[in-house]
């Protein structure tokens, strides 16, 4: 009895600490997400959601890889290149290998640590061409 309580206790813990990934309507992600390297870096922007969704919205994580990220568990996401405060609509990312493709796109995130499904389209950016003359 004694360790199917404690058994029963720490599943309780685990469920409710782990990150969530919540759809839509619970937690939006931006939309008219954009981005463009610049001289700076990667600049990426998006449109904040309307005043009573971005309540629920604690701040947005940029995603940049090399391969694509859409169907990629929580659990094995990568780091956020940049976590922008839920009021910003841009972020500049420095450290990027344009000799590469780039995946790009942004979630949400609420102050419990849950994400958002990614914006879309997911943003690839393909590297510079040399050009021929």
């Amino acid at each position: 009895m004694k360790w199917s309580f404690l058994y029963l206790s720490l599943m309780i813990y685990a469920c409710a600490s782990r990150p969530q990934l919540l759809d839509y309507i619970s937690l939006p992600p931006p939309q008219e997400v954009s981005a463009r390297l610049t001289a700076e870096g990667l600049v990426v922007s998006w449109e904040l959601p309307p005043p009573y969704l971005l309540a629920r919205i604690e701040q947005f994580n940029v995603y940049v890889s090399p391969k694509s990220l859409l169907y990629t568990p929580i659990e094995a996401l990568p780091q956020p290149a940049c976590v922008a405060d839920r009021k910003q609509t841009r972020c500049l990312i420095k450290d990027v290998d344009v000799a590469r493709d780039l995946f790009i796109h942004v979630r949400s995130q609420n102050s419990k640590g849950d994400l958002s499904l990614p914006s879309l389209p997911e943003i690839h950016l393909r590297p510079a061409q040399p050009s021929e003359k």
